[in-house]
């Protein structure tokens, strides 16, 4: 069975959703593997060679699920990575976007989705979710600033308190690239200050659209 190359990993807080789940791809010949913690998912990322992982919107010890995907697909470009979500967000699914996160999920889409979205991102190609893209549809080049694909690597990382060092770390550029990045980032959101206001800004409330929302180049 072609299925049985493609291993995924199921990162999920709900233990019984997860096997469900897990039940499921299973009967189709795909190796599935299991986590109920953030801590849990490097460890199955190193020892195995996966190709698909779903991460639950709650996985992430900060809340930021996002940002801990965009960390991970940095570290490990040759896995795909999906969102996993209960309620479709327009504003998270254009960040997801343009931190290139292969694939965005929908829990009530059904099993058929799931398949699709799997065919799709192991050919290379991003998956959002029916319901997400009629989100998208409805709401066609939001206006704000454009961040490139790496300044919206760097903004991920910055905002899980990465230093300049780990974040070039990550990212395989220089200390004076993300440097470059974030003083780009500063401008197009209209930061004024040093290094360290671009942190304090994401900590903020996201203000009202369409001022900050953020499109892929």
């Amino acid at each position: 069975m072609e299925n049985e190359a493609i291993s995924v990993l199921l990162a999920h807080t709900d233990p019984l959703m997860c096997q469900a789940l897990g039940n499921l791809l299973t009967a189709q010949h795909y190796p599935v593997y299991f986590c109920h913690t953030e801590a849990d998912i490097l460890p199955l990322l190193c020892q195995h060679q996966l190709s698909v992982a779903f991460l639950g919107h709650n996985i992430a010890q900060n809340g930021n699920t996002l940002a801990l995907a965009a960390c991970l697909k940095a570290q490990f470009p040759a896995v795909r990575f999906v969102l996993f979500t209960q309620t479709p967000s327009f504003e998270e699914a254009i960040a997801a976007m343009c931190a290139e996160i292969d694939g965005y999920l929908f829990y009530d889409d059904g099993l058929t989705a799931i398949y699709d979205c799997i065919d799709a991102v192991v050919c290379g190609t991003p998956y959002f979710s029916p319901s997400i893209k009629q989100l998208l549809d409805d709401n066609p080049d939001p206006a704000g600033p454009t961040l490139s694909p790496q300044e919206a690597k760097v903004i991920a990382l910055v905002e899980q308190n990465r230093s300049n060092k780990e974040i070039a770390e990550l990212l395989h550029i220089s200390l004076f690239t993300v440097q470059d990045h974030r003083r780009n980032i500063r401008r197009k959101l209209g930061i004024k200050g040093g290094k360290n206001i671009l942190l304090e800004y994401l900590k903020l409330p996201p203000p009202p659209p369409p001022n900050k929302t953020l499109i892929i180049k």
